[in-house]
Order: C-alpha cells, then structure tokens, then sequence
C-alpha cells in the first residue's frame, strides 16, 4: 500500500510506501509535514502487523537532505536507539 497502513495485514511479506508530507521526492512548496510522533507511531504499526515501512526521503536539487525531514529522521533514530528492541525482529502480533 502506498500512503497508508492496512487495517490487516496481507497474507504475504508486504510494506508500506509513505511519503513524509504529501510529495514524493522533493518539493519546496509542500510545508505539509508529518510529525515525527506520527511518523513513529506508523512505523510501530507497520511492524505490529509484520510489514516494512518505506519512508520517502527527498534530497534537494543539491543533493541535501531538506531540515524538516532530517530533524524527523533524527527524531525517528533517538526513539529507535531507545525503543528499538520492542519492533526490530518481531513478528505480527
């Protein structure tokens, strides 16, 4: 699925393809971010139901990582140092 979590997950190895505002791939004028909260809550989900979560990161025409989307990145990153274990190599539940 592309933009959301499925309210079951497939019988199959599946992932979920999600954009961190409403654009794929660079867009100045799309200021439509997700939190990092919520970002972070759709990863759990998607690993609670067994699949991998795609997150699209958009580099600039200059190849650099925009601040909106490092400081998620960043923010992503501590909760998984902190709370990884709880979905990295789980199964559905």
């Amino acid at each position: 699925p592309e933009q959301f979590v499925p309210a079951q997950a497939p019988g199959e190895p599946w992932e979920t393809c999600l954009t961190m505002n409403r654009s794929w791939g660079f867009n100045a004028s799309d200021s439509d971010y997700k939190s990092a909260s919520a970002l972070i809550h759709t990863l759990c989900e998607v690993a609670g139901r067994g699949g991998n979560l795609l997150l699209n990161v958009g580099p600039d025409g200059d190849g650099a990582i925009p601040p909106e989307q490092a400081a998620r990145l960043a923010r992503m990153g501590q909760w998984i140092e902190r709370h990884g274990e709880a979905i990295i190599g789980t199964g559905p539940g």
